[in-house]
């Protein structure tokens, strides 16, 4: 589950948001990078790319390095989610398709 934009909106004059909803999405890939500041201690935090769905909006920006929109992966929306086995030293884990 993912929070995606599916429509935009202009709150004033030159400024462009998105409006928001939670969808099951198809997920590409998985990056994840260490959010703790302390030696020897690690707190993964972790990002999907995600194909396109049908609700996203035209608008969406894509970050993903094919183009694909980037979302937050929210554990606590998620609390059966555990992540997959990353390869040593590799930050991001390619879904098989």
């Amino acid at each position: 589950m993912a929070e995606i934009p599916v429509e935009e909106t202009h709150p004033y004059p030159g400024a462009t948001s998105f409006r928001h909803e939670y969808h099951y999405v198809d997920v590409v890939r998985l990056v994840r990078w260490n959010g703790t500041s302390m030696p020897g201690k690690t707190r993964y935090h972790y990002q999907a790319d995600i194909a396109d769905h049908p609700a996203m909006c035209v608008g969406a920006i894509r970050t993903g390095p094919a183009g694909e929109y980037r979302v937050n992966v929210v554990r606590s929306l998620n609390k059966s989610w555990k992540p997959p086995a990353f390869q040593a030293g590799s930050d991001v884990f390619e879904v098989p398709r």
